[in-house]
């Protein structure tokens, strides 16, 4: 038997038990992502999506002469958009080293030593998928905010992106910094808004970074007797002076992204331009993330039918390399988001 042949033995470590364990895991990490209320999870059949826009036209029919002909529907249809989903994945390695540590400390005793890497490789795919679904975050919000996804290469750490090619009216941007001395960003947002609620519809509030929020305070009115204004009377003032709802959404969680092949790691924020606001939707839908299914899970999920895998969310696979010396464990998910270029309004505010 090859070093790692003993793996496949044991249930709990088999690849359809580890793609179980992967799938349990929390989509959002238990409330500290935020991806799925924005941009809720939906099934797809194929990697290869033909986006379709939702078509904004609301037509009125209008009146017509008794024994006339009434007003004839135009034929309108939406864009469509060519969308290919590449895999989202991350992987670890038990080598020959890890191995031969493993010996010495326990004396070449095989069952220890298959006791302490069956506890470790459960923890380490759990740790796969919440990798997983953490990029996907960066994906969603990198889609809202700016209309694109930045795809990079793993082996070497080029980037290329992915448009929407959203109309340029999505994406607004200011002729002056809104934090500039000359420049009210309070009434900068109001005015905004007026214009966002025209694109999207009803309003829950925006979208933005700390700067943008800070900025827009220190230039809202002042409370009656010259008082300052807290955020709670901000959100208050702005819900007025618009006539709906109103709320802000603050982007500031971070994760940790690879700044080379993947060896080094520094804490990137989710919404990673501090300047560009974005119109939250009354109902706080943006669009969709598709799950399409993963040819090598099908594989699996047949197999082993009564591990009812569900082959759109992650997945884990195994095997052995460089002579049967090292384990590679990856975990794979297929997931791209959607958005709905009519739920899109942005603000570059210029803030820095």
């Amino acid at each position: 038997m090859s070093t790692f042949g003993w793996i496949q033995t044991l249930d709990n470590l088999s690849a359809a038990a580890l793609t179980v364990l992967a799938q349990t895991r929390s989509p959002n990490d238990s409330g500290r992502l935020l991806w799925d209320g924005f941009m809720m999870p939906a099934d797809v059949d194929s990697i290869s999506l033909e986006d379709i826009t939702t078509l904004d036209f609301r037509p009125a029919s209008g009146r017509r002469m008794w024994n006339q002909r009434g007003r004839r529907m135009p034929l309108r249809t939406p864009d469509r958009r060519k969308i290919e989903i590449e895999p989202i994945e991350f992987n670890f390695r038990v080598d020959e080293k890890e191995m031969q540590k493993l010996m010495e400390r326990f004396l070449g005793n095989q069952q220890l030593i298959q006791q302490q890497i069956g506890a470790s490789i459960p923890t380490r795919v759990e740790k796969l998928a919440d990798a997983n679904y953490r990029q996907l975050e960066l994906d969603v919000f990198e889609a809202w905010a700016t209309g694109q996804v930045t795809v990079s290469n793993p082996e070497n750490g080029e980037t290329y992106v992915v448009p929407y090619d959203f109309a340029a009216e999505r994406n607004d941007t200011a002729g002056t910094a809104w934090d500039d001395p000359g420049v009210n960003a309070y009434k900068e947002l109001i005015a905004w808004l007026n214009d966002a609620t025209a694109l999207v519809g009803p309003l829950a509030g925006v979208a933005l970074r700390l700067a943008a929020r800070s900025a827009i305070l220190e230039d809202a009115p002042s409370l009656s007797g010259g008082a300052e204004m807290s955020l709670a009377n901000l959100e208050d003032r702005i819900s007025q002076d618009t006539g709906q709802p109103f709320r802000f959404f603050l982007m500031e969680g971070t994760v940790e992204v690879p700044t080379d092949g993947g060896v080094t790691y520094a804490s990137q924020k989710i919404w990673s331009d501090a300047a560009i606001i974005a119109a939250v939707p009354f109902d706080k839908r943006i669009g969709k993330t598709a799950f399409a299914p993963i040819g090598r899970a099908m594989s699996i999920a047949q197999q082993v039918p009564e591990a009812k895998i569900d082959v759109r969310r992650n997945s884990v696979f195994m095997f052995e390399e460089n002579g049967g010396r090292e384990l590679d464990v990856e975990c794979q998910l297929n997931a791209f988001p959607i958005p709905d270029e009519n739920r899109i309004a942005t603000m570059d505010t210029g803030i820095s």
